[in-house]
This record gives C-alpha cells, sequence and structure tokens, in this order.
C-alpha cells in the first residue's frame, strides 16, 4: 500500500534537518580548518620577513606537515623545492624534508626527466599525478626503485616569478611515495593550501643575491687535506650561471672567513651561517656513498 501522503511530509522534513545538521557541521569544520590554515601562513608570512630563505623553506614545510597530520588523515608527505637554473634548462633541488636530503638535494633534473614539474613551471599552475606508477613522467630520486612500485600521488606547484608575470622561477614538489596506506590521494582542499603556501616561497627564492659552486680538490702537501676550486657563480638573481676560467683555488688557511665552506664538506651536511651580516646557505654535493664533493654557497 502507497504510504499515506502525512508521511511522506514527515520523511522530507527529516531528510531536511539531516542535510541541515550536516550542512552545519562541514561549515564548522571548513571554518576551522581555514582558520588553523590562516594561522600557518601568517607564520610562513613573519619568516618571510626575516630576509633568508631559510626560514621561510622551514616554515614552508612545517606547515605542510601540519597540514598533513591534522587536515589530511596524517599523511606522510615528502617536500621539496627546487629552482630553475642553467637558463631555465634545468632544476636544481635546493631544500627537502629531512628524510629525503641523501637523495634530493642538488639533484638537477632536466625536462625531459622531469616533465610534470616542468609543466607546472611552463603552465604555470599545479599539476596532480594521483598515482605515480601509472604515469612515468614523475622524477625518481630513488634511482633503484621502478616507477611502477611507486603508488603514491605527487603534486608539482610553480613557484611564481614576482619579476615577471606569467612566469615561474621553480617548483613545490610534494608526494605520498613513503606513506603504504589508503590516504596518499591528495583532495582539492589539500592543494589549494598547500598552492598558497607557495606564494611565500617566491619572495625570498627571487631575491638571492648570489649561488657559488666549489669542487674539491687534494691538496699537493702532506697531510691528505684539501682545498676547493671556485667552478661557477650565479649572480643578481639570473639564472645565467659563469663558468670561471681558469677557477680560483681556496685553502682553508688561507680563507679564515670562508671556513664554513670547509666545514660543511667536512661534515657532509647542511649548514647555515652568518658571515659578515649576511645569511648564507651551504649545500653539500655528495657522492652516492654521501661523501662531499663538493659545495654550494647561496647569499640570501
Amino acid at each position: 500500500m502507497p504510504p499515506e501522503e502525512g508521511s511522506w511530509v514527515w520523511v522530507f522534513q527529516e531528510l531536511l534537518v539531516y542535510l541541515q545538521e550536516r550542512a552545519t557541521l562541514r561549515g564548522g569544520k571548513d571554518r576551522g580548518r581555514g582558520a588553523t590554515r590562516q594561522a600557518w601562513l601568517q607564520e610562513i608570512g613573519r619568516a618571510a620577513q626575516r630576509g633568508a630563505a631559510q626560514p621561510v623553506y622551514g616554515s614552508v614545510f612545517s606547515a605542510v606537515l601540519r597540514e598533513a597530520e591534522v587536515n589530511a588523515k596524517g599523511k606522510l608527505l615528502s617536500v621539496s623545492v627546487a629552482l630553475l637554473e642553467e637558463e631555465g634548462s634545468r632544476l636544481r633541488y635546493v631544500a627537502c624534508t629531512t628524510e629525503d636530503a641523501r637523495l634530493v638535494l642538488n639533484k638537477m633534473p632536466q625536462p625531459h626527466q622531469a616533465p610534470v614539474s616542468f609543466s607546472a613551471i611552463e603552465s604555470c599552475s599545479p599539476v596532480h599525478v594521483p598515482r605515480v606508477g601509472a604515469h612515468g613522467g614523475v622524477y625518481l630520486f630513488d634511482e633503484s626503485r621502478a616507477s611502477s612500485q611507486c603508488y603514491g600521488s605527487f603534486i608539482a606547484i610553480p613557484i611564481l616569478d614576482p619579476r615577471e608575470q606569467g612566469g615561474a622561477i621553480g617548483v613545490l614538489g610534494l608526494d605520498t611515495h613513503r606513506d603504504s596506506n589508503d590516504t596518499h590521494l591528495f583532495s582539492r582542499h589539500e592543494i589549494d593550501f598547500y598552492q598558497s603556501t607557495s606564494l611565500w616561497l617566491h619572495s625570498r627564492v627571487s631575491a638571492i643575491p648570489s649561488i657559488t659552486t666549489y669542487l674539491m680538490e687534494p691538496s699537493d702537501g702532506q697531510g691528505g687535506g684539501y682545498s676547493l676550486r671556485k667552478m661557477m657563480v650565479m649572480e643578481g638573481g639570473s639564472s645565467r650561471s659563469h663558468w670561471l676560467s681558469p677557477p680560483p683555488s681556496l685553502r682553508r688557511s688561507d680563507h679564515f672567513s670562508r671556513d664554513y665552506l670547509f666545514q660543511c664538506c667536512d661534515t657532509s651536511q647542511v649548514g647555515h651561517y652568518v658571515v659578515f651580516g649576511a645569511y648564507r646557505l651551504v649545500l653539500p654535493v655528495r657522492d652516492s656513498a654521501g661523501w662531499a664533493l663538493g659545495v654550494v654557497d647561496m647569499e640570501l
């Protein structure tokens, strides 16, 4: 038998109440999430006011990882920052989460090796790869791992160039290759937030006065020491690098003000220093065993 006319009204009213409750719950959750994210973005803004890139990198990574923990069901993220070099023909990875430093820092892929990242830069819009293993266009830092074994997702978010409208100077990369749970897919609200964090990066990375690359070479004397050869310089925020010929040699005993370069080579660890009032970030160039072959010196 068909239900009485009044029962349809009752069912409809119950449905409205249910939808209103869900909307209120969702609205409250979204407002709370928005307030939390706004606080994290403000932290990044305060870091950007310090005048150096390293605090901004740290704040961006912190915000992204906290976002994954609080609003993304505890995703296990890897985060990296790569900047264009050699007139845009390569990306150099200058910062990343600690767990990935050995594999990621100073890698310099070309467009054919990292087409997704370069596509994000060219289009100035995020590129989302839900399943890396089925795509084939994501650069794999661990070369011993086949792409078919990667089940995570990847997002490439362009770092926009404040000097040139419609241009980008690098990419903020996020992936879940270390996450074996079902939470590795990214949702729309997560991507929107990650894009917001990248907006703070260009305010610092575009203002890097100089980047200098040194390579180690054994000293002529006894004792197993070494000197550094100043091989390449990039100045004035340009993407053009200048090779020095012949490359000048720096000995530790003659350049006390540059001792931080030798400390970086000795420890094969990233370092952050203040030299003559200028912030400097030094990144070791490592071999496959993790030993330093040279150092990249960035004035911030």
